[in-house]
């Protein structure tokens, strides 16, 4: 009788430490995955929602456990599970170095994902049979909505909903009787003008809305093509609202002023975002009755004592685990190898403004820039260091293991031209240097509104033996930086735009003195 009772609780300690080192392993995938997407959601707006998911998920993943199928026991198939999940393990390695040397590659987020995915519902196969992975897979699902899309497929709709939404907003502005003229993604009116990224282009709450289509159809167990019926509406729902959203801070500019419009820029986006989710709703009760089920009944679970699940073995799971944890400390290695000390802690040259006049006052920048360019810090600087002059200045830093070195910074010959300006000349680069570094400033001239703007542009690497890489380049430039250990210690830029100034040669002596006075250079990084 002892003798039974030692080996039923042999047995369960055995089951239950092969639960936790299963679950741990799948904990540790999607901990990675949610660190690795952490970085745009924190500073992509339109993805911010992307903190809940992992809470949406958990929560549906629950609903489907009250409704768990019977377990298959003996009938899962050990080829997905350990063919995918080693391939998932061993992969990891490769891919934190692509990821840590390309960070604003979006593909990588996918590889992971949908590599992961494939992983979980393999393990799901392994734990209770193909009918419980199908079973929790529209659940899991959920979370594909957090990873952020394609740069090129987000900007061409991007681009092509800001068009639409100022080309709406000006026939609506002067059906009313009121003065609206589009130039580009700008909104020209009587008093002022209207960047329709501020007013809003309908995608910062777009994928948000098809996200909570999706939700509510899992929810209500929609079949797939209710599911998609969800999402085209929530879709349109979102561009109308937007629309409504854009032409009514236009409007407020128009008879109030752009002050104004900031005031209501936020909490006029708040309602559109929880109208957009109402609506849905609304559409998903009225199918519920249409249909006229009502709430959707669950079958009852499966108790687990008709089968036991099948669990890792606790070896092969926490070998599993050791060689995710390795690639941790195996990709710092990558790319410290063979650097030697000073150019892991280059001297940086950056900005003390406290040096550049007495008078700085230091402006907001909007978030959707940030979204766009993706700095981790970034200052709005003006002052006005003689009557009819304006100096204003933008800095921005990309610190270490946020920014590739393919990554383009934004130029002042491709944004001025969106805002108005237009390019008339070009001078010679002004150059600074100071204790061994260097800096290279281009020159441009844009005529805005009458009057002449002198603009100064350099970008900088931390590192100045690094090379800054133009964007259009190909994915397996890509790879080849990753895997030669190239990774970007940081980076910087500083655009000075000059108002009140007709002489170039004037201007270019003002800005090489502001350089000398606000230039500094920093010994090592912390």
């Amino acid at each position: 009788m002892k003798k039974r009772r030692r080996k039923k609780r042999w047995i369960e300690a055995k089951w239950s430490g092969a639960a936790a080192v299963s679950l741990l392993l799948l904990a540790i995938f999607w901990g990675d995955l949610i660190r690795v997407l952490s970085l745009e959601w924190s500073i992509n707006e339109q993805y911010r929602f992307g903190y809940l998911v992992p809470f949406i998920t958990l929560y549906l993943l629950y609903l489907r456990w009250l409704g768990r199928p019977r377990i298959e026991s003996g009938k899962s198939s050990r080829f997905p599970i350990q063919g995918l999940l080693w391939v998932t393990v061993l992969l990891l390695f490769p891919l934190k170095i692509i990821w840590e040397s390309n960070p604003d590659w979006r593909m990588v987020y996918w590889v992971q994902a949908l590599l992961i995915y494939a992983a979980s519902w393999a393990f799901l196969v392994h734990l209770g049979g193909k009918s419980w992975a199908n079973w929790f897979a529209p659940a899991l699902a959920i979370f594909l909505f957090a990873v952020p899309w394609p740069m090129q497929f987000e900007q061409n709709l991007t681009q092509g909903l800001m068009r639409m939404v100022a080309a709406i907003t000006v026939d609506m502005m002067n059906l009313l009787g009121f003065f609206a003229q589009q130039e580009g993604n700008l909104i020209q009116l009587a008093n002022g003008w209207v960047g329709v990224e501020e007013a809003c282009s309908g995608v910062r709450s777009f994928q948000s809305t098809i996200m909570a289509a999706y939700f509510l159809g899992e929810m209500f167990r929609y079949r797939l093509w209710l599911r998609l019926v969800l999402i085209v509406f929530g879709s349109l729902v979102s561009v109308l609202l937007n629309v409504g959203r854009t032409f009514l801070l236009t409007y407020i500019t128009y008879k109030d002023g752009g002050d104004v419009m900031q005031t209501w820029h936020d909490p006029v986006g708040y309602l559109v975002s929880f109208s957009a989710f109402i609506i849905i709703l609304g559409l998903a009760l009225v199918i519920n009755q249409l249909r006229r089920k009502g709430p959707p009944t669950r079958p009852a679970a499966h108790p687990l004592d008709e089968a036991p699940l099948n669990w890792l073995g606790p070896r092969k799971a926490a070998t599993l685990i050791i060689i995710c944890l390795l690639s941790y400390p195996l990709s710092s290695w990558w790319f410290r190898r063979g650097n030697p000390p000073e150019t892991i802690n280059p001297p940086v040259a950056s900005v003390e403004w406290s040096r550049a006049d007495s008078n700085v006052e230091f402006g907001k920048i909007p978030s959707q820039i940030r979204s766009i360019l993706r700095y981790s810090e970034g200052t709005q600087a003006s002052w006005h260091p003689r009557e009819n002059e304006k100096w204003l200045a933008y800095y921005f830093v990309w610190e270490e293991g946020k920014i590739s070195s393919f990554a383009d910074v934004h130029k002042p010959e491709i944004c001025l031209p969106a805002a108005g300006f237009q390019l008339t000349a070009t001078d010679k680069p002004l150059l600074w240097e100071k204790e061994g570094l260097r800096l290279t400033m281009k020159s441009y001239t844009f005529s805005a509104r009458g009057q002449n703007v002198h603009v100064f542009f350099g970008v900088w690497n931390d590192n100045q033996n690094e090379t800054i890489i133009p964007m259009a380049r190909t994915s397996l430039d890509r790879l080849r930086a990753a895997f030669a250990g190239n990774k970007i210690k940081g980076r910087r830029s500083l655009e000075i735009i000059v108002t009140g100034v007709n002489s170039i040669a004037k201007a270019r002596a003002q800005a090489k003195d502001f350089l000398e006075r606000a230039m500094v250079v920093q010994n090592g990084r912390s």
